[in-house]
C-alpha cells in the first residue's frame, strides 16, 4: 500500500472516530406519574444528573407519561453517573446509569400533602388574578359613572342607544 492510501485510511478513521465520540449514545429515562391512581398532564419531572448537576425538566403527556433522553444533555453523561428523578419533594428516585437500554421509573404518589404541592397554585399568582379582576371592574364601574354624568348615550343590551338619565 502506498504512503498516501495510507495516510488518507488514517484520516478518515480519525474522522470516523471523533464523530463517534461526538455524538453521545441515547439512553432514555421515562415512566408515569399517577395521582391517586389517576394520570394527568402537564406534572413537572425535573431529572438530575448528581455527577454534572445539570438539571432538566420535562412534563407528563396527557396520559401520564414522561420521556427524557440522556443524550440530550448539554453535558455528556457517562455510565455509572446517579440520576435523581424527582416528582414533588417526597417522591424522588435515584438510579445509576448502565451500560446497555435506557431506564424506567414511575411514580404513583399517594401522599395528599404532595399532591396539593404538585397542584398548588402560589399565593402570588392568586394574588394577581384578584388584583386584575377588582381592578378590571373598577374600571368597568368607573366608565359607567363617567358616561352617566356627561349624560351620553349609551347602548343598551340590544343595540338600541338609550339616554342616561341624570338625577
Amino acid at each position: 500500500m502506498s504512503e498516501m492510501k495510507k495516510i488518507t485510511i488514517f484520516f478518515i478513521f480519525l474522522s470516523l472516530l471523533m464523530v463517534a465520540t461526538a455524538i453521545p449514545m441515547p439512553y432514555p429515562v421515562y415512566g408515569k406519574v399517577t395521582i391517586l391512581d389517576k394520570a394527568y398532564e402537564g406534572i413537572d419531572v425535573k431529572i438530575t444528573n448528581k455527577a454534572t448537576n445539570e438539571v432538566i425538566t420535562v412534563n407528563t403527556d396527557k396520559e401520564g407519561f414522561y420521556t427524557f433522553d440522556l443524550g440530550n444533555l448539554q453535558q455528556e453523561y457517562t455510565s455509572r453517573d446517579v440520576i435523581r428523578i424527582e416528582v414533588s419533594d417526597r417522591d424522588v428516585k435515584e438510579f445509576i446509569v448502565g451500560t446497555a437500554g435506557g431506564h424506567r421509573e414511575d411514580f404513583d404518589i399517594k401522599d395528599k400533602e404532595a399532591v396539593v404541592k404538585i397542584y398548588s397554585v402560589p399565593t402570588t399568582v392568586k394574588v394577581l388574578v384578584a388584583a386584575l379582576i377588582v381592578g378590571f371592574i373598577w374600571l368597568v364601574i368607573y366608565w359607567i359613572k363617567r358616561d352617566k354624568a356627561r349624560g351620553k348615550k349609551m347602548l343598551d343590551t340590544f343595540g338600541k342607544k338609550v339616554t342616561s338619565k341624570k338625577k
